[in-house]
């Protein structure tokens, strides 16, 4: 047998399968969110709860997008500008 003998078991499986697979499809870069999204667009009536849960069920992890951030650096050695008010 395969072991999911409930109602619930088998959708847990079927939807485990579809954010397995749309995970991959977007290499790994959308969270449960946007998952949850891809999914409701491709016809399947999910939570975005239950997307998480099945994602971290399965270990799935979205990869964070490093922002650089901070790059302007105040001149300590400028000379200040003359207040005109």
């Amino acid at each position: 047998s395969s072991g999911l003998f409930t109602a619930m078991d088998r959708r847990r499986d079927t939807i485990d399968r579809a954010v397995k697979v749309m995970f991959a499809k977007k290499r790994g870069l959308h969270g449960s969110p946007r998952l949850h999204a891809d999914l409701r667009d491709d016809g399947w009536e999910v939570s975005e709860k239950t997307v998480a849960d099945s994602m971290r069920r399965q270990g799935l992890v979205a990869r964070r997008i490093k922002r650089r951030n901070g790059l302007t650096r105040q001149d300590k050695t400028a000379s200040k500008f003359p207040d005109l008010l």
